[in-house]
């Protein structure tokens, strides 16, 4: 509605620039122009012009036959026109404004940057500054000019702030310079600011994610992935499907949120059944939440939905991750080895030979403390209660040792969880 407000206003200003014998033949250039008919519209306005090159009264016939030739795709002499008619009316922004478009249309976008800034933004109608910045954000970016569309963009943001079309085309901006974390920012403010601009959320998301991945300072990959995860899951709310449920898994998954990244893959997994990209990352999510045994399934699942090789590798180190977790060393072994991580299974073989024989002694201490707790109960049974409270004081003790080999196996688990991440 606004795009339409400035073209009524364009050729009302227009309109009053030409006087004379000439004005009923402008007149049906005019509006042949606002119902779209830019062949009759070009015609009719090239025959008004004819011969009035250095005449002032007939700048607005040049600036709208200009306009008429751009709409058709005859940029050369669009941009003949819109020139005449900025000499002749050399305070006009809006005649400015068009040659500067055509200009960039006809692939002149360092001509089309110049004439743009040359441009006073305050002579503009309110309704046409946005625009005008982002028309010059395109005629510097095209020019090589980025460090230019930044300041027109932020410039215009500042006056008005929250303006979505404003905040992509920064996005947009920040991310050909290679500034990552301000085009996240950017793309983030536009899908807030019209959260029907999903391309903006897709582009915020995608960003993150390779922002988090790449970095080294965990602090700073955990910041990454939670800022990354808000925008992830209000893109799979507001857009349903496999590809943005995924999106909002990985974010989460790296935010550390758990239960939020298992809900999202499983909706994936329902949608898409057998794929082994999302099995893996399920497998990977339950063994976090401590489901070794789902996990395990997923990654079954996951190879026997044959894999690429790499994909398989990697679930194979996965399914060492887990038998590792749950010190089962020797499984762990062979599924590292399995995923030619040679360099793992040693690491876990020379922790077998550390922690073996506390395991083994957990082990039978918690057989012993069950066989000790069965007689307790059938001496009490008989009667014998002082040899029944005897057994639960060596039970108690033998507990105590138990609960001290398993704070140290845990140690172990945590080791063993950090150095796989």
């Amino acid at each position: 509605m606004r795009a339409r407000v400035a073209v009524v206003s364009l050729l009302f200003v227009a309109a009053l620039a030409v006087a004379g014998p000439a004005a009923a033949d402008y007149q049906a250039g005019i509006a042949a122009y606002a119902q779209g008919d830019f062949t009759t519209a070009a015609r009719e306005l090239a025959a008004v012009v004819k011969g009035h090159d250095t005449d002032p009264r007939y700048a607005g016939a040049f600036y709208m036959l200009g306009m008429a030739r751009s709409r058709l795709h005859q940029d050369k002499q669009a941009v003949a026109n819109l020139e005449r008619a900025v000499e002749l009316d050399r305070g006009n922004a809006s005649y400015a404004l068009g040659l500067g478009q055509a200009l960039l249309s006809g692939n002149q976008p360092e001509r089309a940057c110049t004439i743009l800034k040359s441009i006073d933004l305050t002579a503009l109608e309110p309704e046409r500054r946005t625009p005008y910045a982002l028309l010059l954000a395109t005629a510097a970016l095209r020019s090589d000019h980025a460090e230019v569309a930044v300041e027109v963009l932020e410039a215009r943001l500042a006056a008005s702030p929250g303006e979505a079309v404003l905040e992509r085309a920064l996005g947009v901006t920040f991310q050909r310079l290679g500034r990552n974390e301000e085009a996240f920012a950017a793309f983030a403010a536009a899908f807030t600011a019209n959260p029907t601009d999903l391309e903006s959320g897709r582009a915020a998301v995608r960003i993150g994610l390779g922002q988090a991945a790449s970095a080294t300072d965990k602090g700073a990959r955990a910041r990454l992935y939670r800022r990354t995860a808000e925008v992830a899951g209000r893109l799979a709310r507001s857009l349903p499907g496999s590809e943005t449920a995924m999106l909002a898994g990985e974010a989460a998954l790296g935010a550390r949120d758990f239960a939020a990244a298992l809900g999202w893959f499983k909706k994936v997994d329902e949608a898409t059944p057998g794929d082994p990209v999302v099995l893996t990352y399920l497998g990977q999510t339950l063994g976090f939440l401590d489901r070794y045994d789902e996990a395990l399934a997923a990654y079954q699942r996951a190879l026997a939905a044959s894999p690429d090789a790499e994909l398989r590798r990697r679930v194979w180190d996965r399914i060492g991750d887990v038998h590792a977790g749950r010190l089962e060393l020797g499984d762990a072994i062979k599924a590292y080895q399995k995923a030619g991580n040679a360099k793992r299974a040693a690491e876990v073989g020379r922790l077998r030979d550390d922690v073996g024989e506390a395991i083994e002694r957990r082990d039978r201490l918690a057989s012993e403390v069950a066989k000790l707790a069965r007689t307790a109960v059938q001496l009490d049974a008989l009667g014998e209660h002082d040899g029944a409270a005897k057994l639960r004081e060596r039970i108690a003790l033998t507990k105590r040792e138990i609960n001290k080999i398993e704070r140290n196996l845990a140690e172990v688990r945590a080791a063993l969880a950090s150095s796989s991440e």
